[in-house]
C-alpha cells in the first residue's frame, strides 16, 4: 500500500476545518488508511502533515483546496496544475448550478424570476422588485415571493449542512448572510433573519470543532442581538460545563464587550437558566484575561 504525504499551512481557526474535512473523510471511507496529524510551526502559522493512500490523495487535496486551505504539497508543478484544473472545474459547475444559466439559451425576465424563486435566490427577487424595467406584473410577483424565497433559502442551507459536513461552512455563511441582510431588515423580515441565525447556531453547537464559528456569531454586531445571545448560551455550555481546552478560544477571540451589549438588549428573551449561562461565560472570560494581565 503506497501512501502520499499532504502538507497544509493553517492559522489556528483553520486547523479545525482541516480536522473536520478529515473526520468526514474517515466516516465516508472507513476502509481508507490515513495517518495521524503532525504539527509544526511556521511563524504565526502551523504546518500540518499527514499521509493518505494514493488513491485518495487527489480527492483530499482537492477538498482541502475548495475549503480555502493552503496546501503546500503536492510539490511538483504537474500535480499543482492538475489540482488547480480540478478545483476550477468544481467551481465552474457550482457557479453554473447556482445561477442555473446556460449562455446558449436566452433567458427572459419571467424565466429569470421563476428560476430565482426555485433556487431561493431572494437577492435577485429584491433586485427585480426595484427595477422598473421588469414591468408591473413581474415587480409584483417578485415582491410577493420574497418572503417565501427567504424561507426556502434558509431551509435549503440548513438541510445541506445536515446532509453533509462538507457543506457546513457554505451553509453557515449563507445563513449568516441572511441574518445580517439590511434589505431584509428594512422589509420587516427580522423574524426570518433570527431564524437564519438560530439555524447557524444550531449547526455550530452540534460539532465542537466549529467553536470558532460559534464565536463569530457571538461577535457579530450585524445580526439580531438575540442570535448573538443564543450563540453565547451554546458557547457557555460547550466551554464551561466540561473542563477542556476550548475555553482558550473564548478567552482569545470572544468580544465580551459587544456580547454584554447584546445581552443587555436581548437578555429578556431567554430563560433564567440561559441568562445565568451567558453571565457565567462573560465573567469567566474576563476573570481569566485579568489574571493573565497581572
Amino acid at each position: 500500500m503506497q501512501l502520499k504525504k499532504i502538507v497544509v499551512k493553517v492559522g489556528e481557526r483553520e486547523l479545525n476545518q482541516v480536522k473536520s474535512v478529515l473526520k468526514s473523510f474517515k466516516e465516508s471511507k472507513q476502509d481508507a488508511t490515513i495517518s495521524s496529524l503532525r504539527h509544526g510551526s511556521l511563524g504565526d502559522d502551523t504546518l500540518v502533515s499527514f499521509n493518505v493512500e494514493e488513491q485518495y490523495y487527489n480527492y483530499l487535496v482537492e477538498k482541502l483546496t475548495l475549503f480555502g486551505i493552503k496546501v503546500l504539497r503536492p510539490i511538483s508543478k504537474t500535480e499543482k496544475d492538475k489540482v488547480q484544473v480540478m478545483v476550477k472545474q468544481k467551481l465552474n459547475v457550482s457557479n453554473y448550478n447556482h445561477t442555473g444559466s446556460n449562455k446558449s439559451v436566452k433567458e427572459t425576465p419571467a424565466s429569470i424570476l421563476d428560476g430565482s424563486i426555485e433556487r431561493g435566490d431572494y437577492e435577485k427577487l429584491i433586485q427585480m422588485s426595484k427595477d422598473f424595467r421588469s414591468g408591473h406584473e413581474l415587480i409584483k410577483k417578485a415582491k410577493d415571493n420574497i418572503e417565501n424565497t427567504v424561507i426556502s433559502a434558509i431551509n435549503s442551507a440548513y438541510d445541506k449542512a445536515l446532509k453533509s459536513k462538507f457543506e457546513i461552512n457554505t451553509s453557515f455563511n449563507q445563513l449568516i448572510k441572511i441574518a445580517s441582510d439590511k434589505n431584509l431588515k428594512v422589509m420587516n423580515l427580522i423574524n426570518h433573519q433570527k431564524s437564519a441565525g438560530f439555524y447557524a447556531v444550531k449547526i455550530c453547537a452540534a460539532y465542537r470543532e466549529y467553536i470558532n464559528l460559534l464565536i463569530q456569531i457571538c461577535n457579530n454586531n450585524a445580526i439580531p442581538n438575540i442570535v448573538c445571545v443564543k450563540a453565547a448560551v451554546e458557547l457557555s455550555n460547550m466551554v464551561l460545563l466540561d473542563e477542556n481546552e476550548d475555553i482558550e478560544y473564548a478567552v482569545r477571540y470572544l468580544n465580551v464587550k459587544w456580547l454584554q451589549i447584546a445581552f443587555d438588549i436581548a437578555g429578556n428573551e431567554i430563560s433564567q437558566q440561559e441568562k445565568d449561562s451567558v453571565r457565567e461565560l462573560i465573567t469567566n472570560v474576563r476573570k481569566i484575561r485579568n489574571i493573565r494581565i497581572q
